[in-house]
């Protein structure tokens, strides 16, 4: 097995492996791309390799999630000081805790043949008010978990 994604912009996106650990699947853009739309209209010969990027890590997965960046201050470690202490830097880390329980509810809630209207709401509810962070982000909160079935 595999997982791929391409990716354009300043999202994060994230699989689960098969022994339970969340990985990052793409680095996002930093730097004079960080924090702005990246648009496809703005994709040409001349952009589309700066702009553009692919990973493919051959490993089989068990979920996978991508997201903008409004909602990774409380799914990823985006933000720690280098071993010297004197830098910051982005681990690009997501986090087991709260990925895994979203997991773990979601497949619950399956399990228990919520409707797909019924999980939007709950869904919806969660990125606006699910923790004091999500509550106070203003940014775009996208948020996307597929499980395999």
């Amino acid at each position: 097995g595999f997982v791929a994604c391409a990716h354009v912009g300043d999202g994060r996106a994230g699989y689960l492996d098969t022994s339970g650990h969340w990985r990052a699947l793409m680095t996002p853009h930093k730097g004079a791309l960080a924090n702005s739309t990246v648009f496809m209209t703005m994709l040409d010969a001349s952009t589309v390799e700066q702009l553009v990027r692919i990973s493919f890590i051959p490993a089989r997965t068990r979920a996978v999630v991508a997201l903008s960046d409004g909602p990774e201050d409380v799914c990823w470690q985006v933000s720690a000081f280098d071993p010297s202490g004197q830098k910051v830097v982005d681990p690009n880390q997501p986090s087991n805790d709260f990925l895994g329980k979203i997991a773990n509810q979601l497949a619950s809630a399956v399990a228990k043949r919520v409707t797909q209207a019924e999980l939007d709401k709950l869904w919806q509810k969660f990125l606006t008010e699910g923790s004091p962070k999500l509550k106070a982000q203003v940014d775009d909160k996208t948020m996307l978990l597929a499980l395999r079935g």
